[in-house]
Parts: C-alpha cells; structure tokens; sequence
C-alpha cells in the first residue's frame, strides 16, 4: 500500500472550479484541507485514448516501445493511455498487438501511464482516406476479427463502416466490448448513422476517429462524417487540439454541439519528447521541424 502523501496548490475540482489547499492521499484522495496556498495547478491524470509513441518509442516495435511510451507519457499527466497501432502488413499489426498484451501481462510499466488496452487504427480503413497512415489496408473479414478478438487486448479500434464487410465487423467487435471508432473513411452521413444505431442498438459504444480529420466536412446537403457523428447523442469525439489539425472554429462547433462527449487525444507519435530531428510514423520517415512533422504530402504536429 502507497505511504499517505499530500500535495499542496490549486486543485480541480469535478464541476470545473478551483479549490486552493492541501490534498492528502495513499490509494485515493482522503482529505482535501482548503487555504491561501498559490501553488501549482493539481489536475486529474489524462487519459488519451488515442497514441501512437513517445519518447522514442512507438506501438508498433512491441513490448519495449510501448513501455517507453508509457514512461514518455507519464511524465507529462497521462496515466492511463492506449497504446495505438498503425496501418501496416497484418502480421506487423498483430505483433504489436501482442506486444501491448505482454506488458499488460506483466503488470503494466514501472513509471509509466496504465495500459488497460490497445487501439486498433486500421487496417480496416478507406485507401481514399489514409491521411497518415501507410497503403495496407485490408478488409475486416470475420477471420481477421477474430484473429484479432482472441488476443484479448483491443479497446478502442477505427474502421471505415463502408469497405467490405465493416458493419459486420462494427457489430462483432461491438458485441465483444470493444469501442467502435469512425475514422479514415470516406462514407456518407447516412452509412454512418446507419452504422452507429446499429452498434448502439447492440449495446456498443462508439466514437469518431480524430473528428473532422479524414473524413471530410459538413455541407449543407451533405452532412457527411462529422455531421454524422455530432448529430447521434451517444457517439464521442475525438479531437486532437493542438493548433495543426483544426481550425479553432471547428472545435467550437464540435463543443457547442456535443460538449460531453468530446475526447481531447494527441495522436502522439515516435518523436513526441525528443525535440527536432528526423523520425519515421508506421515505416515512413519523417523530418520534425519546430515541433511539426513534414514527409512528402502531409504536415502536422508530433504532440509532446
């Protein structure tokens, strides 16, 4: 059992105010002993649902890069997190999946953020919208599904509700606790909503994959994804909100229409911690520049 300790500054508190004081804890908070105390600000731990690396390390080297990316992330207010997998050959993914179930095996990592569970970021995903992701998507078929559900380690996965057979995998997955992500997918509003009643129907949960990013926009006629996702009551968002990937307009839309179900992620990858310099994001090198990662058709921020 942890020693009883205290921490002393302004605290959050669940409504949103500030309270300034002492907060005593060993396992959990037991007292919170208010006063004129300017300190630091004492936050809950983040949980990002939604990472690709950190520190050097990535999801898709295995065990050892998933536990430098817990450590990482730890070390700036994550302590619970997904470690999360990237479009790749199929037994690439399935060995980075592995590795995430080694270290939960293991007890988790010493230092690092928990790792309840990884996410799978395709392949189950449109080739008409890869953004970052690399050229190896494949169909969800119920054998790859299964391949996938019995090594008891997925949490969260994205899939593109229009490719073949991806209803029926949202529902096999759906129907085995695992959260049904929208993302990288180039289908219509009503394919999306029709996707999402289904899951919900089945008693899933859903989210949408880095909304408004691969996905297309909102017209007037055609509400596509994000009107999709913002309209259903009980789908979440995710939204990297790290002044590259939206527009600050395009978050207060997502907040004033869906403000509890919104998910801030950061989408972090190999080089988040460690400065400029060349890196690589699911095989493809990558220059950071400034905080920003550039490779010949795209550019956006590494998260820290």
């Amino acid at each position: 059992m942890t020693s009883p300790s205290s921490l002393s500054g302004r605290l959050l508190l669940p409504g949103g105010s500030f309270v300034s004081g002492t907060l005593h804890f060993g396992t959990h908070i037991t007292a919170l002993e208010e006063g004129p105390i300017n300190g630091p600000l004492i936050l809950p731990g983040f949980v990002d649902t939604h990472l690709h690396g950190g520190g050097g390390g990535d999801a898709m080297d295995g065990a050892e890069g998933v536990r430098t990316l817990a450590r990482l992330h730890a070390r700036h207010g994550t302590t619970t997190l997904l470690p999360t997998t990237m479009t790749n050959p199929w037994d690439k993914v399935l060995a980075a999946l592995r590795g995430v179930r080694e270290v939960m095996d293991a007890g988790g990592v010493p230092g690092g953020a928990d790792v309840p569970g990884a996410h799978l970021e395709g392949p189950f995903i449109s080739p008409q919208r890869l953004g970052a992701q690399p050229p190896c998507t494949l169909a969800p078929t119920p054998e790859r599904v299964a391949e996938v559900l019995a090594l008891d380690v997925v949490s969260a996965v994205t899939l593109a509700p229009e490719v073949e057979g991806g209803l029926a995998a949202a529902l096999t997955f759906a129907q085995a606790g695992v959260r049904v992500g929208i993302g990288h997918t180039a289908a219509d509003a009503d394919t999306v909503r029709a996707c999402l009643q289904a899951v919900h129907a089945a008693g899933g949960r859903t989210a949408g994959t880095h909304l408004f990013n691969a996905m297309g926009g909102i017209q007037g006629r055609e509400p596509g994804v994000p009107g999709a996702l913002l309209a259903d009551p009980h789908a979440f968002a995710e939204m990297i909100l790290d002044g590259f990937h939206l527009h600050p307009l395009s978050f207060l839309l997502a907040r004033a229409a869906a403000s509890e179900r919104i998910l801030l992620i950061t989408d972090a990858m190999r080089a988040a911690g460690q400065g400029d310099g060349e890196s690589e994001l699911g095989g493809q090198p990558v220059t950071v520049t400034g905080g920003v990662q550039r490779w010949p058709t795209a550019v956006w921020p590494v998260a820290s």
